[in-house]
């Protein structure tokens, strides 16, 4: 059985560059699909938005960058970082597609929520701007 591994890393490490750069790419993709009906970017613009993401919100000492690794290979990330004592920022949540609904997902948002916890959080948003309050065992279904 293949097994979920999910952990702290540098945000300048080699995986997570590569997952950086495959979750631009999947959101660019899509929105030049819906919005031009283009099937991909491979634009200048991409390149230059991935190149100075650098993830350095997600270093400690006020944040926290996790990859999850399925069978040993890093297929997912997620990012957290304080914006003020109590209140942290969840980016970069993603998953590739060839390990979406093996149940990294839930394992992912688990650990994002205990690094949160970690860090002092109380209360955090997930870009694009959902708020969940520490409510119960688990933060996620209260979004507000």
């Amino acid at each position: 059985m293949t097994s979920w591994t999910i952990a702290p890393e540098p945000f300048g490490s080699t995986a997570a560059r590569a997952l950086w750069r495959a979750y631009y790419t999947e959101i660019s993709d899509r929105w030049y699909q819906r919005e031009y009906g283009l099937p991909k970017d491979d634009s200048e613009e991409l390149e230059q938005e991935i190149v100075a993401t650098t993830g350095a919100e997600f270093g400690p000492p006020s944040g926290a960058l996790l990859i999850a690794r399925y069978g040993g290979e890093a297929v997912g990330c997620a990012g957290v970082h304080l914006l003020e004592p109590g209140t942290a920022e969840v980016k970069r949540v993603f998953l590739l597609k060839k390990v979406r609904g093996k149940g990294g997902a839930d394992l992912l948002l688990d650990a994002v929520e205990k690094a949160a916890l970690d860090l002092g959080a109380r209360r955090w948003y997930w870009t694009p701007g959902l708020t969940w309050w520490r409510h119960g065992p688990s933060m996620r279904g209260t979004v507000l």
